[in-house]
């Protein structure tokens, strides 16, 4: 396997991760946090993330842009931005697209019963769906 399918798998599992790991936001108050992003003591960009919906259906939106620059030039580019659905505290889908110096990667995933069906650069997934039922109300 050559590095960058490695670092692709990585990424596709990560993201696998981040699903199975996400259900406390899906009972987040409706809102809008933003983070400020420093490297090195220097402001490189912002991470937004706004969510809406009832108790019912939450819907999490998710922008980050940064730019790394040695003076005035810029040496790296980072944007992504998501849609995360949730419905009745359990895990819906997730859609993402993320730009890394140019290099596009988009990923989604989506729930059923038995499983989370992940798709991205390194291939489909199948996920066992987060056990417990969902979250509590409230």
């Amino acid at each position: 396997m050559d590095l960058r399918n490695a670092l692709d798998r990585r990424r596709l599992m990560l993201a696998a991760g981040l699903v199975a790991a996400a259900p406390r936001l899906a009972w987040a108050a409706p809102g809008k946090l933003v983070f400020a992003v420093f490297r090195n003591g220097s402001r490189i960009g912002e991470h937004q993330v706004a969510i809406s919906g009832d108790e019912g259906s939450r819907t999490a939106s998710t922008e980050v842009a940064m730019t790394v620059r040695v003076g005035p030039v810029p040496v790296y580019r980072y944007r992504h931005r998501a849609v995360e659905t949730w419905r009745d505290g359990r895990f819906v889908s997730i859609e993402t697209f993320t730009e890394a110096n140019g290099k596009k990667q988009h990923v989604t995933a989506l729930a059923d019963s038995q499983a989370v069906t992940i798709e991205g650069p390194a291939g489909l997934i199948r996920a066992p769906a987060p056990s417990g039922g969902g979250l509590p109300a409230g």
